[in-house]
This record gives C-alpha cells, structure tokens and sequence, in this order.
C-alpha cells in the first residue's frame, strides 16, 4: 500500500504522467460504465437505415455510421474491446517472455542460447507485419487477433528480462545468497525477479499503447473481429468511402485512439521516471572529517559517490536538490568547469573492485600516473 501511494505521490509531481493516468482512468470508467454512458446502448448492435450518416447533434453526439448506429455509444462499447485486447495479449506475452528471460539469463546451456535465439528469430521481423501475417492465416475474429499480438510481442519481454538479469547475476548479494546454498529457483523469485519488476512494468505499460495500436492497425485491414463489433480500426476502415463528407465517422474513432495509446505512453514514460535509486539524501561532510556510510549490497552507495562526481551511468539523471562544495552548487555549474577543477582534483572516488574499475590494458602504476598527469594543479593555479 504505501509503495502503490509513493508511486502515485511521484507520478502526480509528473504532468505529463499525470495526464497519461488520468486518460486512462477515463478510458476504463467509459469501458465500465459503458451501459450507463451510452446514450442509445440498445442500438450499438442495430440497423437503422432511416439515420443513416447523420452528423453530431444533441440526439447524437459524435453522430451515426453507415449503418445508422450512433458512434458515441460504439465507442463506449469499443473502449471494451479495446481494453480486452490489451490487457490479454500483454499479460500472455508477459506471461511467456519473462519466465523465458529468467531461466536464460540466469541459467548458462544451450538451452539458455536456444531460448534466445529462438525470440532474436521473431525479433528480426516488425511486430507488425508479423501479427499481420499470422492474423490473415488463422483468420478474422476476436481471439485470433489476441493470439497474434501475444505470440509477437513476449520475445520483447524476454529480451529485456534476459539484459537485466545477465546483469544481476554478478551482484554480490546474489552470489552471497547463492553461497549460503539458496536454490536457483528461490534466487530467481526472491531475488532477480523483484530487481527486473520496474522495466517490466514500464515495458509493459508502454506496451499496451502499442498493442493497441497494432489491434487498431488489423482491425482497419479487416483482421479484426468482424462486424457489428464496435471496434475502433474496423470503425476507422468503414468510414474512408464516405469522407470528407462524413468527417465525424472517422474523426471520433480516431481520436480515441490517439489519446488512449498517447495515456499509456505517458504513464510509461512517468513510471520510468519513478523508479529512483537515491530519494531524499541528506549528508554534511566537514574540513578534516570522515564519514562512513554503511548498508547492504545495492543500497545506493556507489551511486550516490558517482552522483557526486556527476558520472552516473546511461539513463541516469539527477531530477532534485543541490550538491554543495567550497560554496558553489555543482549542478548549477558549467559540467566541463566541474570536470576541470572538481572531478579528479578536488573530489574523487575509489572503486572498491579493481577487476572492474581498472583497465586490463595498461598496467596500475601507468593509470595512477595518468591520473596524476592530468588531474594535478596547474602550474600558477
């Protein structure tokens, strides 16, 4: 409860994410509530030639189709599909690509090799293409077009499962657990599994705008599920031979979609941002003192020295707060001043593991003395 409440606290500082979660609140309440939003549910389904092609007015707000349907209450009804398909087709592919990702990345065999050789396969072609070839085989309806979405899109989550736990297993507290005799499946749940939860989950979220955007592809080809069913890119695909004349046909669809898989993008990018490594960091550090910070492996000790020093990794970013030295902020300065007259000189950081902080090229004595070379005080300074 208070991770769900930290996240939301953070995501409401986000405009952008903010938005993105407020256009998705409202799809799924129109998607609920559907019945009761309607303004003619009875005829979503129906025929009624007499109103055929009748513009936005009070009786129909986004106006009717071809068949005389009003499309308001089409797209209430839509936004269900729309929702179905999304939420199964990821959920299959995660389902599928992380257990895939775990057991490759953790385990080294040929097994390992095959698993990702096998996602590399359907990662060499465009998920679009791919779920449109498999949609025209099987055929037009509902659940093929979830089944092509799943079977094209888990090979991304095993991908991105199998990066970040090749990049775990090296960790000392995952060899340190390991040692005490835990088994690979505990390792796995307990421990990798929840270090690889938070790009799952911005994958994830990104995803769905994407599947949604591919359903709403296969459905205008008329892949989708066929009709009357209220779904926006078969909606879309209907209304070309009656434009310009007929813009609101296209125009309502359309927008829908637009904003729904612009929501899904926001959130993502927002829960991205979430994610942080060091939050509300507080330490003086005096003329002649030292200070010694204690905590368990992956706590953020490493990344706070390098934050110091303005070298975090890619993708890193600092978002707050201030980091003073000798009366100057260094993130208000120039980072080339900093890396002139700061880093190296004034502040520097150790590495506790030679094996990587020290290149295998040249030889201790040759990298200390570059150090000195060309981090000691200028001549006059």
């Amino acid at each position: 409860m208070r991770g769900a409440l930290f996240v939301l606290a953070r995501l409401a500082r986000d405009r952008s994410a903010l938005v993105g979660l407020v256009l998705i609140l409202v799809l799924g309440l129109a998607a609920l509530l559907a019945p009761v939003l309607a303004t003619h549910p009875g005829d979503v389904f129906e025929i009624h030639p007499a109103k055929r092609l009748q513009p936005p007015g009070a009786q129909h707000l986004f106006g009717t189709d071809r068949m005389g349907s009003d499309i308001y209450s089409r797209l209430l009804y839509g936004a269900r599909i729309t929702i179905l398909i999304g939420v199964i087709a990821v959920g299959a592919a995660l389902a599928i690509g992380v257990p895939v990702g775990l057991a490759a990345g953790y385990y080294h065999s040929w097994a390992s090799d095959l698993l990702m050789r096998v996602s590399d396969i359907f990662l060499a072609v465009p998920q679009v293409v791919l779920a449109i070839a498999i949609a025209q085989t099987l055929g037009p309806s509902l659940p093929n077009v979830i089944l092509a979405l799943s079977v094209t899109y888990w090979p991304w989550f095993a991908r991105l499962v199998y990066a970040e736990t090749r990049s775990l297993e090296k960790e000392v507290f995952i060899e340190s657990t390991a040692a005490l005799g835990a088994s690979p499946l505990r390792l796995i749940a307990l421990h990798v599994l929840p270090n690889v939860a938070s790009p799952i989950i911005v994958r994830a979220s990104i995803g769905m705008g994407f599947t949604i955007l591919t359903a709403a592809a296969l459905g205008f080809l008329g892949l989708g599920p066929p009709p009357p069913t209220p779904e926006w890119g078969r909606t879309i695909a209907e209304s070309r031979e009656f434009l310009p004349d007929a813009w609101w046909y296209a125009a309502a669809p359309g927008l829908a979609i637009f904003l729904t898989v612009m929501g899904f993008n926001l959130l993502g990018d927002g829960l991205r941002d979430v994610a942080q490594v060091l939050d509300r960091i507080s330490l003086a550090i005096g003329h002649g003192e030292v200070v010694g910070l204690v905590g368990e492996s992956g706590c953020g000790k490493t990344t706070l020295a390098r934050t110091v020093l303005g070298v975090l990794p890619a993708g890193g970013r600092i978002r707050g707060g201030a980091i003073h030295w000798g009366g100057r902020d260094l993130l208000q300065m120039d980072p080339r001043l900093v890396n002139d007259e700061i880093r190296g000189r004034a502040i520097t950081f150790i590495p506790q593991d030679p094996w990587s902080s020290l290149s295998p090229l040249f030889t201790v004595g040759t990298q200390i003395m570059d150090l000195m070379k060309w981090k000691s005080p200028r001549r006059g300074g």
